[in-house]
């Protein structure tokens, strides 16, 4: 559906679309569908209820759904957070919509839709271009990317085996007596008992500590990486130095976008420890703070040399911002080490510009509604 659906939109063959969601994700899809080389004229933004909503964006205007039948029938483009989307096309549908296509921040079709519009536009940031196939042999596998559980995961809609090169890991494996794979995070040189704050970083300090690779990378249960036999003889060649995943977008700054989702001294507290402890990258956090893009989720595959020079850097900040941070009551806010990293890896990849970086396609696995 989602490369059909990107063809279309591509193509025109998808015309006369309303966006359901005046929110961040919807005013998302106006920034790229309206720009080259989609080229989207949007009809109306549609929502439940007028009331907390403008009357318009962008000049483009908002309609409660008891006033969108006419368009029950056209291309209606649901933008909403994951965790509203399946009821909202549930109550869609359940109103007569028959059109519905599901647009999320983490889901393939806005992925491919922020790649094709990059592409188009040669905004890719920080140095970095799209990962190419290569023809040489692959024998040498000494490759592994880190594909993190935990005791906490959702049911999915889809059960993708690990590939050859892929290793499931249990991340938060000293708080739980639930043994779910044989690699732990809680062996050897570990932080497991930091897992709350630092999420998938546990996984990362593990693999860094304890695996040999050349090649180590990091991925989630849900948002896996989409490697072709050809992009990973690409990556073994020697001739990429990190790999991410497509950048995300943001319609504030990087740093605007963290104080609006979770908080602006921790952001301050984040430039104080870069200041303090690495002030050679000082400029490379300005320059991501105004930026609006960031290569988000902690998913990388690097070289072992970047990856040791990368970790050595990243958890001595993210100690320093703990030690200063503390613990949040809220369990998601909790999670700011890891929502910092996410950031930092951009910070890193900015300041050294001589690194040769290329973008992966991920896959993002949908979860099951009860």
């Amino acid at each position: 559906m989602t490369l059909n659906t990107l063809k279309c939109l591509l193509n025109n063959e998808l015309s006369e679309i309303s966006i359901y969601g005046a929110g961040l994700m919807g005013k998302n899809l106006i920034k790229v569908l309206s720009d080259y080389p989609f080229k989207k004229e949007i009809l109306y933004f549609i929502v439940k209820s007028k009331e907390g909503n403008p009357d318009n964006i962008n000049g483009i205007n908002v309609i409660p759904l008891n006033e969108a039948s006419a368009y029950k029938d056209r291309p209606v483009l649901v933008a909403l957070h994951e965790k509203y989307l399946n009821g909202a096309i549930k109550e869609l549908k359940g109103s007569g919509f028959t059109n519905l296509i599901p647009v999320s921040f983490d889901n393939d079709l806005w992925s491919d839709m922020r790649e094709e519009w990059i592409k188009a536009n040669s905004i890719m940031p920080f140095g970095a271009d799209m990962l190419r196939e290569s023809c040489d042999d692959i024998s040498n596998n000494n490759l592994h990317i880190y594909v993190v559980h935990s005791a906490y995961d959702k049911k999915l809609t889809e059960n993708i085996d690990d590939k050859s090169y892929e290793v499931s890991i249990q991340v938060g494996a000293y708080l739980t007596d639930k043994v779910l794979f044989t690699v732990r995070d809680d062996t050897g040189d570990n932080i497991s008992e930091k897992n709350k704050k630092y999420c998938e970083l546990t996984a990362l300090y593990w693999a860094w500590k304890n695996d040999t690779s050349d090649y180590i990378g990091l991925s989630h249960y849900r948002r896996k990486f989409v490697l072709s036999d050809g992009e990973i003889s690409t990556i073994l060649s020697g001739n990429v130095d990190i790999v991410v995943t497509v950048p995300v977008m943001n319609l504030d700054t990087v740093k605007g976008q963290y104080a609006r989702d979770h908080s602006e001294s921790d952001w301050n507290v984040l430039g104080q420890a870069i200041e303090v402890l690495s002030p050679e990258y000082k400029d490379a956090y300005i320059t991501v703070s105004n930026s609006f893009f960031y290569y988000a989720y902690n998913m990388f595959i690097a070289k072992r040399e970047v990856l040791n020079d990368y970790c050595e850097w990243l958890f001595k900040i993210l100690y320093y911002c703990e030690d200063k941070i503390g613990s949040k009551d809220d369990a998601y806010q909790n999670r700011y080490v890891g929502f910092l990293a996410e950031r930092l890896l951009t910070i890193y990849i900015s300041k050294h510009s001589e690194l040769k970086v290329k973008v992966a396609h991920k896959h993002f696995i949908e979860t099951k509604v009860n």
